[in-house]
């Protein structure tokens, strides 16, 4: 069961050349479910309450026609606040009140920045992208152990967009995770069976390419 509650503004400014999105919002749960894997079972289980409180902003500038800039800004605060079990992978410790812990995949802040400059050309429109995204600490389990974590990080990412003049071809050069940085999406220490490992994803690494789309 969840509670919600949200306020914000959307609005557009200096002519339209501005534009800002912005909510903050507060989210109670009660019986949240959560996973956690028992010998060699995933079992679900409700705690008993968490809460989420949080701050979302969307910028959106063009100082020229040819520019624009973006940011986006996610602050949460996190936290179960009645919840206690225990840790297969660390049965000594018995039930563990893990009241104040940070919800999975809830990062403190996600930050995301882009420029984007349109060139006009009588060969067709020209659009230059760069993006970075900085990510916070995530856990993946209510336990908060580093080994179900990830750290926080940083991605780049470059685009080379062409659209021809009759609106109908179009293509895209592209360089995502430019530096090439080893992240975990997911992850979860596994059955006892086999002396609990750590078992997960990883996020793509530098990834390059070229699409190209015809509109009939």
């Amino acid at each position: 069961e969840l509670v919600s509650y949200e306020v914000g503004l959307k609005a557009d400014w200096l002519d339209g050349r501005l534009r800002t999105n912005v909510s903050a919002f507060n989210y109670q749960y009660d019986n949240l479910q959560v996973q956690k894997v028992v010998g060699a079972a995933v079992q679900v289980l409700n705690a008993a309450s968490a809460e989420i409180r949080g701050i979302e902003a969307e910028f959106k500038a063009l100082p020229t026609d040819r520019i624009e800039l973006g940011l986006d800004v996610s602050l949460l605060d996190s936290e179960y606040k009645d919840f206690s079990t225990s840790d297969p992978a660390r049965a000594e410790l018995g039930v563990i009140d893990l009241s104040g812990n940070q919800l999975s995949q809830a990062p403190d802040y996600t930050i995301s920045a882009s420029a984007q400059y349109t060139l006009p050309t009588t060969l067709g429109e020209f659009r230059f992208r760069a993006e970075s995204r900085w990510v916070d600490d995530v856990f993946f389990s209510p336990f908060n152990v580093v080994e179900t974590s990830q750290a926080a990080n940083n991605k780049i990412n470059f685009f080379v967009n062409y659209a021809h003049p009759d609106g109908r071809w179009t293509a895209s050069a592209f360089v995502r995770n430019l530096t090439d940085e080893d992240t975990v999406a997911s992850s979860q220490v596994s059955a006892s069976l086999f002396a609990f490992p750590v078992l997960g994803a990883l996020e793509p690494p530098r990834t390059f390419g070229v699409e190209l789309g015809y509109s009939f």
